[in-house]
């Protein structure tokens, strides 16, 4: 296990651990448990996805990596431009979003060294204030990015494609073999991440104007991987793809758990109004002196065995 994902799991414990002592038993173990059962549960659903897929899947399935393809053949002829046109108004607009020696480095919120402990920090947050939607916020982003981060961690095991800023670098030189970072350009990993997170985020909840303003940013970090010259056209848009489908599908899988559970309580709220009136309604034990239906008074005894 990496040594920063067993960092934020050790953050995580400290924070959660700090606060369950003033916490009831059952809601500490339990509520972390049912979270991370969730969360295990959406990574199976996403690497078992072939198996359950249906035909408007699959077409989807085939209409992205068309949209891949066609992308492809300009790999080389976009790349370029950037190397070109350092000062266009597209590149300076991604200023913010592209590497830098020193500020915030905005691109880092699509890597994993940030976005774990974020949703480390998010989750104890949301377990010390009991609240659902921010335990679920962070559940569900960790979620997204592990589904599609182990996923691109065999990729980059196994297949080499040589990122842009090397000399003579040719996007079209794949192979099937063990690389080093620089030739781990397939596919776009930052992109990815943002992205699924972002897909999450807007599907799980109601964001209303915020939600195209996380797809503008997402998109924007993703296409500044390019103007660093880390990753080819198609490469990010594989990753916005691929960031997409995942993010999406959690999201909708942790929505549709969020509505489940509130019908059940709307249930077990109509069942207890529904006692609290047979209770109320009930006639009284003992002796009992009562306004009757047909007017006037009732005088009499009662008594249930």
């Amino acid at each position: 296990m990496p040594l920063r994902v067993q960092l934020v799991i050790r953050l995580c414990a400290l924070l959660t651990l700090g606060v369950a002592g003033q916490l009831p038993a059952q809601r500490t173990f339990r509520t972390i448990r049912s979270d991370f059962t969730s969360g295990f549960g959406d990574i199976w659903y996403i690497w078992s996805a072939p198996f359950h897929a249906d035909s408007r899947d699959w077409l989807g399935a085939a209409l992205s990596a068309g949209a891949v393809v066609a992308t492809a053949p300009f790999d080389d002829d976009i790349d370029q431009w950037i190397v070109d046109q350092p000062n266009s108004a597209i590149l300076q607009g991604l200023e913010p979003v592209r590497e830098r020696k020193s500020g915030i480095k905005l691109y880092d919120l699509g890597s994993a060294k940030l976005i774990h402990p974020i949703v480390g920090v998010m989750y104890a947050a949301g377990f010390a204030a009991d609240s659902r939607k921010i335990r679920d916020a962070a559940i569900g982003c960790m979620a997204a990015q592990q589904a599609n981060g182990l996923v691109r961690q065999v990729i980059y095991k196994t297949v080499t494609r040589p990122r842009p800023f090397l000399d003579n670098a040719d996007p079209y030189d794949i192979k099937i073999e063990r690389g080093e970072w620089p030739e781990r350009s397939f596919f776009g990993g930052h992109a990815a991440n943002i992205v699924a997170c972002t897909s999450f985020f807007n599907e799980r909840f109601d964001l209303g104007v915020a939600e195209p303003l996380l797809y503008t940013f997402a998109v924007a970090a993703s296409v500044g991987r390019m103007a660093d010259r880390r990753h080819w056209a198609s490469d990010t848009v594989l990753g916005i793809i691929f960031g997409h489908a995942i993010g999406h599908n959690i999201g909708r899988r942790s929505r549709e758990r969020a509505e489940a559970r509130g019908s059940r309580s709307a249930r077990r709220e109509g069942k207890d109004a529904q006692a609290d009136f047979v209770a109320t309604n009930e006639p009284p034990q003992g002796f009992f002196l009562s306004p009757s239906a047909q007017g006037g008074v009732q005088v009499g005894w009662r008594r249930a065995f």
